[in-house]
């Protein structure tokens, strides 16, 4: 399983997901932290550290020799990233799933829907990315998925 936790706003969650819900139970899992400014990313154990700029074949390699990878994609290397998937358009469709962490504060649930906008533009594979939502459920995170859409209003035009 190939995984993408992505939200272009910062302080979503999308480190803490990926070091204390999915890596433990991925333990074989390459994990993949694209990001330049946090310093959270550090703290997962045995991650590879890539700048989307300058690495972006090196996450294409890994993507395409490991068969399980999670990337904790950094709200500072979004912008990027994106880019550099509408350049390489078939690296989208190496991911099986994509999480969007968001908060219950509005801006940053436009801005998660400004993300599931864009990556749809994309074309992600499968039927729609999953956002998990924190402060509901029993334990603090709901999962759900995005219906797909064309447009949106409130996300503009759903690029980065």
């Amino acid at each position: 399983m190939k995984l993408l936790v992505a939200n272009i706003s910062g302080n979503m969650g999308k480190t803490t997901i990926v070091k204390h819900l999915l890596a433990p139970r991925m333990p074989d899992a390459r994990t993949v932290c694209i990001e330049s400014t946090n310093a959270g990313s550090d703290e997962i154990k045995d991650a590879v550290r890539l700048n989307a700029a300058e690495e972006f074949g090196s996450l294409v390699d890994i993507l395409a020799i490991e068969d399980d990878v999670i990337v904790d994609l950094g709200s500072s290397e979004a912008k990027e990233m994106v880019r550099r998937l509408k350049e390489y358009e078939s690296a989208i469709h190496d991911f099986d799933l994509v999480l969007i962490p968001v908060v219950p504060d509005p801006k940053a649930q436009e801005d998660s829907i400004a993300t599931v906008m864009t990556l749809n533009a994309l074309k992600l594979p499968g039927e729609n990315p999953t956002y998990l939502q924190q402060g509901t459920g029993a334990h603090g995170w709901e999962g759900r998925s995005f219906v797909r859409t064309t447009h949106s209003s409130r996300a503009g035009d759903g690029d980065y």
